[in-house]
């Protein structure tokens, strides 16, 4: 099932239920905005095997930032009680990947793919 809603809206349904796995597609929020998030994922995670990942582009274009931003998402991550393990994926990025957009959101080497679980 994709909810296609903002995560905020999403969670104000009685509905929602819970899930396998959750992929939170941050792109254009800001570290604060995922902090909250993240504190929500808990409840939306069924039982011990369901999997918890987002797009983490925060600081796309600044190596150091870019690992800061990983390295607090962890820590985050561990104070609700998941665990993280991170996949590195080496995007080959032509310069006519970006004719049209307004913005490079990416330009590193390495693009890192969280995939977080619950510790139990």
């Amino acid at each position: 099932e994709i909810v296609e809603k903002r995560w905020e809206e999403a969670l104000l349904d009685p509905e929602l239920g819970s899930f396998d796995v959750v992929y939170f597609d941050t792109y254009s929020q800001d570290y604060k905005d995922l902090k909250k998030f993240f504190d929500e994922v808990p409840a939306l995670l069924n039982g011990p095997n369901a999997r918890f990942s987002f797009f983490h582009g925060l600081a796309g274009t600044n190596d150091f930032l870019y690992d800061v931003y990983t390295r607090l998402s962890e820590l985050d991550l561990q104070s609700i009680g998941l665990s993280t393990q991170w996949h590195a994926v080496h995007p080959q990025l032509t310069e006519e990947v970006w004719r049209g957009i307004r913005r490079e959101y990416w330009s590193l080497p390495r693009f890192l793919i969280p995939v977080s679980k619950m510790n139990l």
